[in-house]
């Protein structure tokens, strides 16, 4: 076995494994493994993700706002007099659509209760009766 080692040397597949494990030496000094280059683009994937996720959050808050503001805004606008009268209208043209009556009850205008606050009394005060009498 000692005898075929120089043979084995000299062939060609042990100086392409021999300048292999120099080269893998080399890159383990200076850190460039395998496994750092694809840290390194791991990390440039995940950094580019993040920022793409932020404004994808970004845009995705912005039409959140944007849909409750037309929401508000159409709930304001159907609350009001005119449009209150466009639903009415718009009833009708569903129950002649459907070839039914459309009897609706005319709202009521009651007025608006308002809550009443009440005085509070120190211990100085006397009560609004005892005053009076």
């Amino acid at each position: 076995m000692y005898e075929q080692c120089p043979a084995h040397k000299k062939s060609s597949n042990h100086t392409k494994a021999y300048e292999l494990r120099l080269e893998f030496s080399k890159s383990i000094r200076l850190g460039r493994t395998v496994n750092s280059k694809n840290q390194k683009e791991t990390k440039m994937k995940n950094g580019h993700w993040r920022e793409v996720f932020k404004l994808l959050e970004y845009v995705d808050v912005f039409c959140d706002v944007e849909m409750i503001v037309r929401t508000r805004q159409a709930m304001i606008e159907r609350r009001s007099d005119k449009g209150i009268q466009q639903i009415l209208v718009a009833a009708h043209d569903l129950c002649n659509s459907i070839e039914t009556e459309s009897e609706f009850q005319e709202l009521e205008v009651r007025p608006q209760k308002k809550k009443k606050q009440y005085g509070y009394e120190s211990l100085d005060e006397a009560p609004p009766k005892e005053i009076q009498a």
